[in-house]
């Protein structure tokens, strides 16, 4: 009976490139990246001494060398330093607020690099983005959006989900970037989905995962209260791509990439890395990967 079949899931209509979405990791790490790099305990000197893959900056992602998932104070340097110029950026999608998310200097950074025959820079946040970029509006093209919300960005649909982070007076969010295969989930400061999350990623199929894995093998019991209600340890999020995969959303061999590790709380890249069997995927700061290709 057709009327028991589960409801139908198609892949977004835009966008009919059959490219794969090309995804650049401008950086890795959580909040605590400019107290871990002050810290004294051996654990953040060993970072700073191996350096290379071990030092994380603040979590943004590049999509086709276009589009910009958040701007926290090291993105328009880690950019450079990635031989990206900050002149390609051509839309910014904002989580939340946080100063690690966003920061007011680091968007008037990219738009030094603007010309004004351009127009104004595209962002797209909620609230709690959109008034905290609000002394820049001249310069910015400013669209709040809540969560249920969907977007056309550079040509590309895109979804606002809830996040499950507590912010005072604003909807955090986390995202899906679609394409005609399927949809990027981009997951980073959010606990366990909400339910209404749930809802939407239902009727999303995804290609693959960006999701957090905070404070890596730590749990409540290592941790201050609370600290694991809006964020993943790397336990929780192999928890969660498997709970996609068994709720149909995920396909098993599609990618799943953990972001935002903090650089305290977390395992060094090797060590943390041995634990990641592909289609699991530890990223760090400049690992360039497509996804969805034919």
């Amino acid at each position: 009976d057709s009327r028991d079949a589960p409801p139908r899931r198609t892949p977004p209509r835009r966008g009919r490139n059959r490219a794969p979405m090309e995804l650049l990791f401008v950086g890795t790490g959580a909040a605590d990246v400019e107290t871990a790099l002050k810290c004294d305990c051996a654990h953040c000197s060993a970072i700073r001494r191996l350096g290379g893959r071990n030092l994380r900056h603040y979590a943004s992602l590049l999509v086709d060398g276009r589009l910009l998932l958040d701007c926290g104070p090291t993105v328009p340097w880690r950019l450079a330093e990635l031989h990206v110029a900050p002149a390609q950026v051509e839309a910014l999608v904002i989580t939340h607020s946080h100063e690690d998310h966003l920061d007011l200097r680091a968007v008037g950074d990219l738009l030094q690099a603007r010309t004004p025959e351009r127009g104004p820079l595209p962002v797209y946040g909620n609230s709690g983005a959109v008034a905290l970029l609000e002394p820049l509006r001249d310069r910015l093209e400013l669209v709040e959006v809540a969560p249920g919300d969907e977007v056309t960005v550079l040509g590309r649909p895109c979804v606002a989900l809830p996040a499950n982070h507590s912010v005072p007076g604003e909807e955090t969010l986390i995202w899906l970037l679609g394409d005609a295969r399927g949809w990027l989930l981009y997951g980073t400061d959010s606990g366990w989905p909400l339910p209404a999350a749930w809802d939407l990623l239902a009727s999303h199929p995804l290609l693959a995962a960006v999701l957090e894995a905070t404070f890596g093998l730590a749990t409540e019991h290592d941790l201050p209260p609370g600290y694991l209600t809006g964020h993943l340890n790397w336990p929780n999020f192999l928890r969660l791509r498997e709970e996609f995969i068994a709720r149909g959303l995920l396909p098993a061999e599609a990618p799943t990439f953990a972001t935002h590790v903090s650089l305290h709380h977390a395992p060094i890249h090797d060590e943390l890395c041995q634990l990641a069997q592909p289609p699991v995927v530890l990223a760090y700061d400049g690992l360039r990967v497509g996804v969805g290709a034919p």
